[in-house]
């Protein structure tokens, strides 16, 4: 048997053992999970304090603001004369390297699923190694890559504001 008509009988089989993983992908990503806002409590003592998001009036205690996590804001509480700035700062914690973690799974998944069909056809593992871990690598850095870009694997810290004044 040749290695084409070899691996034109498995492919159905390596079709499904290479979506295997693809679909653990489509499970794992921060994206879908956390999204790219974030919402954060603000409450003062006393009530009715001015908030604003990055110079802008978002209203008044107490509220809740949605705000990007991939990135700084300056979070500026005005009562009458006195003011109090806090920044907002994007950190990849507790939710963050999980979700990468759990975007690189499908790449060990399809490690694991090649193994069986490189020890039936010894003669071109190689190939069929590749063949089922290629698409799993490539959609894990993409995953990854989305994450970061988006900010979705980040918190913004601190994640609750209050303050009195």
């Amino acid at each position: 048997m040749t290695h084409f008509s070899a691996l034109n009988k498995q492919g159905p089989r390596l079709l499904t053992l290479s979506l295997i993983p693809l679909l653990f992908n489509l499970t794992s990503c921060a994206l879908l999970i956390n999204g790219t806002g974030q919402m954060v409590p603000v409450s003062t003592q006393p009530v009715g304090v001015e908030v604003y998001l990055d110079d802008e009036l978002m209203g008044v205690t107490p509220l809740e603001l949605n705000v990007s996590r991939g990135q700084s804001h300056d979070l500026l509480l005005k009562y009458g004369e006195q003011e109090r700035l806090i920044r907002l700062e994007p950190q990849v914690v507790n939710d963050g390297w999980p979700g990468i973690s759990l975007d690189a799974i499908p790449v060990g998944l399809g490690a694991a699923l090649s193994i069986p069909s490189m020890a039936s056809y010894p003669d071109f593992s190689k190939d069929i190694g590749l063949l089922i871990m290629l698409p799993s690598v490539a959609v894990s850095g993409l995953l990854i890559g989305v994450d970061i870009v988006t900010g979705a694997i980040y918190t913004l810290n601190p994640a609750e504001v209050t303050e009195s004044f």
